[in-house]
């Protein structure tokens, strides 16, 4: 395992290959993937995307400058508590649970499972 402290206005990458990636209290912009583990972040201001090939994907309390892209391929994906332009939100194999969301536009698609949403629609969406 691994610790890494940021200035809390860096950008973030975070990649890995075999393990969890966290995130929490960051305002740049944050990118987090992994290929076997889960993706989370909590209480940021700006992530862009976070994906999993083999994990759940949770984001809770974030916003987000453009789009949100969620992603895993065998996993849940869990979204609460954002706000944003817009959300993109899926699964091969897994949930998408979405609530509390405010975003002008929301796109959620399981392949294999169930989609639940709960939240409001910005102007214009």
């Amino acid at each position: 395992d691994y610790t890494v402290t940021v200035p809390r206005t860096a950008a973030v990458l975070a990649r890995s290959v075999s393990g969890a990636v966290f995130l929490t209290a960051v305002d740049g912009e944050a990118r987090l993937e992994s290929v076997s583990g889960r993706v989370e972040a909590v209480r940021a201001a700006n992530v862009a995307l976070a994906k999993s090939v083999s994990g759940d994907v949770t984001v809770r309390d974030a916003t987000a400058a453009a789009t949100l892209t969620l992603t895993s391929v065998s996993g849940t994906v869990v979204v609460s508590g954002i706000r944003g332009r817009g959300l993109d939100a899926s699964t091969v194999s897994g949930d998408v649970r979405l609530s509390d969301v405010t975003a002008a536009r929301v796109f959620a698609k399981a392949v294999s499972g169930d989609i639940d949403f709960g939240g409001a629609l910005a102007g214009g969406g």
